[in-house]
């Protein structure tokens, strides 16, 4: 039974991924590594037995059950952006009310310490609400302190899919629970829950250094807005600077034990800022999302009419974002360097 619906084709990658996705480590990057390569499943399917996919069938009826997008990397839903990073998740789970929208390409991590102090987190929520505010998604890891502050802010904009939070674990639960609350209204905001692991996955310490991967691989910059000399966050600053992402750092929180993590990231080339207007301005943006550079060497147009006239692949139009040349707009639209 399994063999015969393994080759129904769009169904069959998504059996094949969540197998794959289920594999040790090691594994489960060598099989992606394979599938990227020749844009096939057919040489990863022969490393997974029919205990495999059965498995894998269970955890996609599971995922009906619980209302979840299952998008293999293959699919084109799944984000380019994080397609190029060097070991990408095979398989993205995603929890949301609208299964017909598209991750958004200008997403922007925002990241920090988890015991960071009341008004450290009412900074944090503010720079998320202007990032939002001038069409960034805020994406963080839905912990306690700086990330709870800045998925807190970007929902505070008001706009529609503000905010996306990756988890270290199966979608079936929250953690921590205290955020049960918060992970509701960025779903019911338009918002995005997202993980590389199946329900029923627990949140095993390892996997929220694999989270921040993710959170890197999604955005086009990152913020540590405060971080110790051992914090998480410069892990997630680390795979950023690796994927050739922006590193920024509050300057405000600069100073001490507490940040002594962000001075060192200054120290190796992180741009410093006190503002999001002072991020927005190294993508030259002004808070409302508008280009400030010279408006004569811009177009804009469409993005399905920029794609029909250049025949650009996705992977041609993330070259030309991540070269600056190419920026993407509320409204489906693009702006083009003339």
């Amino acid at each position: 039974m399994q063999e015969a619906r393994i080759k129904e084709g769009n169904a069959a990658e998504v059996i094949a991924a969540v197998a794959i996705g289920q594999l040790k480590e090691s594994r489960r990057f060598e099989l992606t590594k394979t599938i990227l390569e020749s844009s096939s499943y057919e040489k990863a399917l022969q490393f997974l037995s029919r205990a495999d996919l059965a498995a894998a069938q269970s955890i996609i009826e599971r995922c009906k059950e619980l209302n979840l997008l299952v998008v293999p990397i293959t699919s084109p839903r799944y984000p380019c952006r994080l397609r190029e990073i060097s070991a990408p998740p095979v398989v993205l789970y995603i929890q949301t009310l609208d299964h017909n929208r598209l991750m958004s390409p200008q997403t922007f991590g925002v990241v920090g310490t988890r015991s960071a102090s009341i008004e450290v987190c009412r900074r944090s929520s503010e720079i998320a609400k202007d990032l939002a505010t001038s069409g960034m998604t805020v994406v963080s890891g839905l912990a306690l302190g700086i990330d709870g502050a800045a998925h807190r802010g970007a929902l505070d904009s008001k706009i529609e899919c503000a905010t996306i939070a990756v988890l270290a674990h199966g979608l079936d639960r929250v953690y921590p629970p205290s955020h049960l609350g918060l992970a509701r209204e960025i779903v019911n905001s338009g918002g995005m829950i997202i993980s590389e692991y199946a329900p029923g996955i627990e949140p095993l310490k390892h996997h929220f250094l694999a989270r921040n991967r993710i959170i890197a691989g999604l955005s086009r910059g990152v913020l540590v807005v405060q971080a110790g000399a051992r914090s998480g966050s410069l892990v997630t600053a680390n795979f950023a600077a690796d994927y050739g992402r922006d590193v920024f750092v509050f300057d405000d929180c600069v100073g001490g034990d507490a940040s002594s993590g962000g001075s060192s990231l200054i120290d190796q080339g992180a741009i410093a800022v006190r503002s999001a207007r002072d991020i927005l301005a190294e993508y030259g943006l002004d808070q409302s999302g508008e280009m400030i550079s010279d408006e004569s060497a811009w177009t804009t147009t469409t993005l399905e009419t920029f794609l029909s006239v250049t025949k650009l692949s996705s992977r041609d139009l993330l070259k030309l974002e991540l070269a600056g040349l190419l920026v993407r707009l509320p409204g489906n639209q693009v702006r083009v360097r003339n």
